[in-house]
């Protein structure tokens, strides 16, 4: 079996002061523990809507079309933190939950425009979507506990950017973006 790799992450990211509060956040509880994933101020917070995997470079037209999405964003709420198990690390996640509608209707957009340059979408859709930011992976021998948080971010924070993840999934730049409001 093969298994894809994404190099190339479709995503929302944050103004400066957002990405600071997370990665103050993240630095305060998680830096003991972290093992090859931590937001820090050489990374990027981000919420994926599709990690992608492309063989050529994406086209001018390709950025123009993502950039001619409109999308009537609402503020998003980062929301507690929650935690998975992936294999032998377990992860904290900032989530949004429920999916808001403005963000699956984003995705769709995103997914549709990808469909057209013949570009795979490797992240799920529907049920099996769930939005979150990443904040720290560790071994899950390892413990931590981070006191529960909410952040509201507003549209005139957000982007909507196109950037490449390294090994262990995080951006850190982005090679294009667009303000959402």
């Amino acid at each position: 079996m093969t298994i894809t790799v994404p190099n190339g992450n479709i995503c929302l990211t944050f103004d400066d002061s957002i990405s600071q509060q997370l990665t103050q956040f993240a630095a305060r509880h998680f830096s003991d523990i972290a093992d090859g994933y931590l937001i820090s101020p050489d990374s990027i917070p981000y919420i994926t809507l599709c990690q992608i995997h492309h063989d050529k470079p994406q086209p001018r037209a390709f950025r123009r079309d993502l950039g001619n999405i409109s999308v009537a964003a609402e503020p998003l709420r980062l929301e507690a933190v929650n935690h998975r198990i992936d294999g032998d690390y377990t992860w904290f996640d900032f989530i949004i939950a429920p999916t808001p509608e403005w963000l699956s209707d984003l995705k769709f957009d995103v997914e549709t425009i990808l469909r057209n340059y013949e570009i795979q979408s490797l992240t799920p859709f529907g049920p099996d979507y769930h939005p979150h930011v990443a904040l720290c992976r560790f071994k899950t021998s390892a413990s931590a506990n981070a006191a529960p948080n909410a952040f509201t971010v507003e549209p005139a924070q957000m982007y909507l950017s196109l950037g490449g993840p390294d090994a262990n999934g995080k951006i850190q730049k982005t090679f294009w973006k667009k303000q959402l409001a």
